[in-house]
């Protein structure tokens, strides 16, 4: 029942970020995007509390800079320190009210904080904003399951699962697929299956020969 979010996006994001800050529009040598860049290299090395208090020095020079207030939810969320988190999303988003991979991550947070019903509303702008968002689907049909909505998560996981197949996401895939698995939907978990049989089959164990 864990909420997810693919991980293995954040790191070239961040790498994305980083460059991006450099080339569209900012010069390098500015003190807030200086110190901007150095948090995005803590948060790659994971030094969450380095990464906090650089981008809390961006913040005090740019206070409506979304990347830094994006960038300082992520390094909260590291630390657990989950209404931090959203409340930097929130910030985020009121700069930039249709990023969509900020919305993902603030309905994630708002589901592992038990934040049910505000996590529904978020995966639902996501899902307007871009109707073949994994994440959205995925954070939605999650939500929907916790409230034992089973048509309406279903309906939301087989779909979050047949797009990260197609984009070639099997984690989050799988991830689909498990938590349909747990809410019993025979149509649907059944047709995830068959596509995702291949994923879902351990490979054989290779067993040593005796040497003689």
């Amino acid at each position: 029942n864990t909420p997810f979010v693919e991980t293995e996006m954040i790191k070239p994001l961040l790498c994305f970020m980083l460059l991006l800050t450099c080339v569209a529009g900012m010069a390098c040598t500015e003190p807030a995007t200086k110190i901007q860049n150095q948090a995005i290299l803590a948060l790659k090395a994971k030094n969450y509390d380095e990464a906090i208090a650089l981008l809390n020095k961006a913040v005090a020079i740019g206070p409506n800079n979304f990347q830094t207030h994006y960038l300082l939810g992520m390094a909260y969320k590291a630390k657990g320190r989950l209404t931090e988190a959203i409340s930097e999303y929130k910030k985020a988003l009121a700069v930039n009210p249709n990023n969509i991979f900020t919305q993902c991550l603030l309905a994630d947070a708002y589901l592992t904080t038990g934040m049910i019903d505000d996590a529904i509303t978020v995966a639902k702008q996501t899902i307007v904003l871009d109707p073949e968002s994994q994440l959205g689907h995925y954070n939605l049909g999650i939500a929907y399951k916790k409230q034992n909505k089973k048509t309406a998560a279903a309906h939301h996981l087989y779909k979050a699962g047949l797009l990260a197949f197609v984009d070639s996401e099997p984690k989050l895939a799988i991830k689909s697929y498990r938590a349909l698995e747990e809410i019993g939907h025979m149509q649907t978990t059944q047709e995830l299956y068959e596509l995702l049989e291949p994923l879902l089959t351990p490979e054989p164990k290779v067993v040593p020969k005796e040497s003689h």
